[in-house]
């Protein structure tokens, strides 16, 4: 059962009213069994690793919690980080050479390879864990960590969760709040454009250039990998205003995954706009304990080679998704090396100079970002080189650069209005603070672009394979 489905469509819609209908008392557990059995309709058997792992780490966080000893507590860390990375990496390993979007599966007996989601709950259940063992309340009982761990809205792509800002809101569940709907009304309607509109409409631009290799000029390859940022961008924001929409209309606000990503003046700033929920959590557990080692100037450097080298393994162990690591981590090194420099020297630009800077950097952030994601697009090194050969040679204009040109524009263009609108409004979500008389105008005009381009028969999310 797909997010963007008439199926999911009546199944949400369901939820919602029995939700909003029931004494508050029943609510956690109502969407206890809402969440499994959305996951018990994309493969059973998925639903007993889910509560697996979810009962573990409650009784782990009980042992990690401030009453515990400082040796039971280093114990239950270290068992939950076995238990969660070993399960994860166990099945990454099985996952090598499948490529699905949804629940990925080897042909034979061996049947199920990497379970819908297992990242992003893997991850709630360890940082739950952690989180706990550094102060943070544990769950009140196991029915609200269940909730916590598998809230069907964030449970195939995220964002995840994080135990002092979601449990707070689970225990107990919050009453009706109109505002909050309405906001969540308004996160659902971008998100399906975002996705049904924008990235779905890119992707046969991607698929003419990275999967049938058809690009016959190098600005036709250029255009290619700009089409995939953008695809990606609207797939996957589109996927996290969604589930942030149904978190609100239910009364649970999600974390905020994208803040204007392509804004950043540099890559480390894009880290913190990008996939925010999983760029908080690696800060937290992974970039600032290797910064807090008595290792010198150098961990500055090696703190972020070390960190995206995990996330870029996170999403598959091939030497592609190894590279895009150390390629965006040695970014952010260099990044932190500029910044260090002009720190010591005193040194602030002025004049014409800084006020053109900020935009230069936007420029150069942004193709540093695309070019690392022909990685995470291509299927092997070798397509990867020859792709980013071809974007960087002379960009001779072909009559099929100007259609891919013409197609960029017309779906890109209006998310690219949009996000420059929020920039200027003051930041991400800055479309709900329009007048009346120009939301209405705005998604009057995203109804008409959706109903003559929409492609509600669209594919599953990109992320939902990792």
């Amino acid at each position: 059962m797909k997010i963007v489905s008439p199926e999911f469509l009546a199944f949400f819609l369901l939820v919602l009213g029995l939700n909003w209908s029931i004494p508050r008392s029943w609510r956690t557990g109502l969407l206890v069994l809402a969440s499994y059995a959305f996951y018990a309709l994309w493969d059973w058997r998925c639903v007993f690793l889910l509560f697996g792992l979810s009962a573990a780490s409650y009784l782990l966080g009980k042992s990690a919690g401030p009453s515990a000893t400082p040796t039971r507590r280093r114990l239950a860390i270290s068992a939950a980080v076995a238990l969660h990375v070993g399960v994860l990496a166990w099945f990454k390993f099985r996952a090598l050479g499948a490529d699905s979007v949804d629940v990925l599966r080897v042909p034979g007996p061996a049947g199920l390879a990497l379970p819908l989601g297992l990242s992003y709950y893997t991850f709630s259940c360890l940082g739950y864990v952690l989180d706990v063992a550094r102060g943070a309340p544990p769950a009140e009982g196991l029915l609200t960590y269940c909730l916590f761990a598998g809230f069907f809205v964030q449970l195939t792509a995220g964002p995840i969760g994080r135990a002092r800002a979601l449990l707070p809101q689970l225990q107990p569940l919050r009453p009706f709040d109109r505002a909050r709907f309405y906001e969540g009304c308004h996160l659902i309607y971008w998100g399906l454009f975002q996705k049904v509109f924008v990235a779905d409409n890119l992707s046969p631009i991607v698929v003419a250039v990275f999967d049938a290799s058809s690009a016959d000029s190098g600005l036709s390859a250029l255009l290619g990998i700009y089409a995939f940022t953008f695809q990606l961008y609207g797939d996957f924001a589109g996927y996290s205003n969604i589930a942030r929409g149904m978190g609100k209309c239910l009364g649970i606000d999600l974390a905020e995954n994208f803040r204007l990503p392509f804004f950043a003046q540099d890559t480390q700033e894009h880290w913190k706009r990008w996939h925010v929920s999983l760029s908080e959590w690696f800060a937290d557990f992974v970039y600032r304990p290797i910064v807090d080692l008595p290792l010198g100037y150098w961990k500055f450097f090696a703190a972020p080679l070390l960190t995206l080298l995990v996330m870029g393994l996170w999403h598959k162990f091939t030497p592609q998704m190894a590279l895009l690591g150390l390629n965006y981590g040695f970014w952010i090194a260099l990044t932190i090396y500029v910044k260090l420099w002009a720190l010591r020297r005193d040194y602030e630009p002025t004049g014409l100079f800084a006020k053109v800077l900020p935009w230069l950097n936007r420029f150069v952030t942004l193709h540093l970002v695309c070019g690392g994601f022909i990685l995470l697009r291509s299927h092997s090194l070798s397509q990867a080189a020859a792709l980013l050969s071809q974007a960087v040679s002379w960009p001779r204009p072909t009559p099929q650069a100007f259609d891919l040109a013409g197609r960029l524009l017309f779906f890109g263009l209006p998310l690219a209005a949009a996000e420059a609108l929020e920039f200027r409004m003051g930041g991400a979500g800055s479309l709900q603070r329009l007048k009346p008389a120009a939301r209405v105008s705005l998604y009057a005009g995203m109804f008409l672009l959706l109903l003559k381009y929409g492609q509600f028969d669209s594919e599953s999310f990109f992320y939902s394979k990792f």
